[in-house]
């Protein structure tokens, strides 16, 4: 049984789901063996995630036989962490599953092939590290001046291109936290009571509904305790009281807070 990989983590038209698939068929019907299935993996790092916990290589390698064939089109579609491409060969060579590499016809059961595998799989590790390295880099830059990085946002903030500005709608709902438990309510009530008035958070993530949990409403209490930083601190401060009262006040304020 002859078997295709693909995995799509940029919008380069070569690595697309629809080019490397055309590609691997192609080849697993001019093989002449039977052909089962091409798994492809959408937006799963290779880097991060080994070949065995992704979502389409789980069922790939529960697929796979003794004396099968695997074909994907480059090698970093299949593995860029050295480790991971060294244990899954070694153990596929140990059991008869040949592996067909279309950009690279080399032979990979010789010690040269085995030394030219190991050279591009360091390489394409050491290109995931650097990637990583700068992402972290430009990160903290962004973190310490206050700007938008990656996808998380301080609570009571909105991104607006390259900049913060309040969210006027979430500090609101902070106003309203600060008020409930000041007069005594739990973290469950408060959060029941924003589920009942179908308060939302104002950015969602795929899938989710919104609410606020008792979690993050402990989280939006901290953060409209202490002002709304926008550069959140590793380390809550214990003592919240000078916060506590600046928040009260200003919810007192605000003629929406009793809304």
């Amino acid at each position: 049984m002859i078997y295709g990989y693909a995995r799509v983590s940029t919008d380069r038209q070569e690595n697309s789901a629809e080019a490397q698939t055309s590609r691997l068929m192609a080849h697993c019907h001019k093989s002449g063996l039977p052909f089962g299935e091409v798994f492809v993996d959408q937006d799963q790092s290779a880097y991060r995630i080994p070949l065995k916990q992704r979502l389409a290589g789980k069922r790939l390698c529960d697929a796979l036989s003794p004396g099968d064939t695997l074909v994907f089109t480059k090698l970093d579609r299949c593995f860029r962490s050295l480790q991971d491409q060294v244990n899954t060969l070694s153990g596929w060579e140990a059991i008869g599953i040949k592996v067909v590499i279309l950009d690279m016809p080399i032979q990979y059961d010789d010690p040269y092939g085995r030394c030219t595998l190991a050279v591009i799989g360091s390489a394409a590790q050491l290109s995931s590290e650097l990637t990583g390295q700068r992402i972290r880099e430009v990160n903290s830059y962004l973190k310490a001046a206050g700007k938008p990085y990656g996808a998380a946002r301080p609570l009571g903030w909105m991104r607006k291109g390259r900049e913060y500005v309040p969210c006027d709608e979430e500090r609101k709902t902070g106003a309203t936290v600060v008020r409930m438990r000041a007069a005594g309510s739990t973290w469950s009530a408060i959060a029941l009571h924003l589920c009942m008035q179908e308060v939302l958070k104002p950015c969602r993530r795929r899938g989710s509904r919104g609410y606020y949990s008792e979690s993050d409403v402990q989280t939006l209490h901290r953060a409209a305790s202490n002002g709304y930083p926008r550069i959140p601190p590793k380390v809550w401060r214990a003592d919240w009281s000078g916060g506590l009262q600046r928040a009260a006040e200003s919810a007192a304020r605000s003629p929406a807070a009793g809304a």
